[in-house]
């Protein structure tokens, strides 16, 4: 409302000016959306990094393949959510940018070298085991962005790990093949998790764990849909949980 003359007189907005507004808002909302992307999913392959920060030097040739794998981890997060960001801001169709990165890839590899990012990462944790079983998933190829794929396994196996007590207990990951889709389980051991929890598991910043936030899950169920996947949860209270992620085969 606008004063004039002792009167209010209403300010009427420009119809085409306030479209842009909102335009506008929407695109800066997507790009804060992404960058949280960032912020979360580099912070697993930036952790394995530091873990070797202090003997660099003398680094043995497996753990240096291992640290080169996580900056190009890294970079190719980078480099994908950059140009997720740049879509947004130039009010594209994100998916169809992003189109390029989806090729084939070995489902095994994929997830090997996340495991051998996770053990890196939580070597000082003597009572962790890490289990894979993926043997039948060896030949096994999927049309998904590698990147994001990884980033997805890593934020899954991140959860199942911190469920467990002070690290201690077991966690597997099994593969399921069938004619015409791929069934990939990570379970755990730890303590489960709580029904007010499960029934938002997926939704941002919904989390039971302290320095959580929830935006794993939330943006693994985004990538599920966008691969027309499906990503599920099995819990019991103290006995643990079962993420299971179905994807089709090309």
């Amino acid at each position: 409302m606008q004063e004039v003359n002792g009167s209010h007189e209403r300010v009427q907005l420009d119809p085409e000016a306030t479209f842009h507004l909102v335009e506008d808002l929407n695109r800066w909302r997507g790009f804060a959306h992404t960058a949280l992307r960032v912020v979360h999913d580099l912070d697993s392959p930036l952790s394995a990094l530091k873990m070797l920060n202090r003997d660099l030097g003398a680094i043995p040739g497996p753990k240096r393949a291992l640290v080169e794998q996580a900056i190009l981890r890294v970079h190719e997060l980078s480099v994908q959510l950059l140009d997720e960001g740049k879509a947004m801001l130039k009010g594209e169709e994100t998916r169809c940018s992003l189109r390029k990165y989806v090729k084939e890839a070995n489902l095994a590899s994929l997830v090997d070298e996340v495991v051998a990012e996770k053990r890196l990462q939580f070597r000082r944790a003597s009572k962790l085991e890490i289990l894979v079983f993926i043997e039948s998933a060896r030949n096994i190829h999927l049309e998904v962005c590698a990147a994001e794929f990884k980033a997805v396994i890593s934020n899954i196996l991140n959860n199942a790990i911190e469920a467990l007590p002070d690290y201690v207990g077991k966690v597997t990951i099994a593969a399921i093949p069938s004619f015409d889709t791929v069934e990939l389980l990570i379970a755990d051991n730890g303590s489960g998790i709580a029904p007010w929890v499960k029934n938002k598991l997926g939704t941002p910043f919904t989390t039971a764990k302290p320095n959580g936030n929830g935006l794993g899950l939330y943006f693994a169920k985004l990538q599920m849909e966008m691969w027309k996947g499906k990503l599920s949860f099995h819990s019991k209270a103290g006995k643990g949980t079962e993420v299971s992620i179905v994807l089709p085969r090309p």
